[in-house]
């Protein structure tokens, strides 16, 4: 199956409000590299995005969440489009330097070497 084990990239979770989030990373990524949120669309999950994530990876430090609802991460009971949205950028809050944005919050760029 579509990105069932990577050297690169690995499995972690986070808690929000209603559930445990599931969510791809790059691993051990270089503090000063730049950082990529790759969300997936309405019918997938980050499983999608793992061939894009492998091969950035050297160059990013790439995040691709399980929206709630989607993939491994839990399963909202009511108002999932609420959840879905706030979920975009929950997961990620605290992960990010103070330089940095959290997911949801401003559009966020592929470097120009990525």
């Amino acid at each position: 199956m579509l990105g069932e084990t990577s050297s690169v990239i690995e499995s972690a979770w986070t808690e929000i409000p209603g559930g445990a989030v599931h969510y791809r990373v790059s691993v051990a990524p270089p503090e000063r590299l730049p950082i990529v949120l790759l969300i997936h669309g309405l019918v997938v999950a980050s499983t999608y995005m793992v061939p894009t994530a492998e091969r950035i990876a050297p160059f990013c430090r790439v995040y691709a969440p399980d929206l709630p609802g989607y993939g491994e991460s839990y399963k909202p009971e009511k108002d999932p489009e609420l959840i879905r949205a706030r979920g975009c950028a929950g997961p990620m809050d605290g992960r990010f330097g103070a330089h940095e944005s959290a997911p949801g919050r401003e559009f966020i760029r592929l470097p120009n070497h990525c």
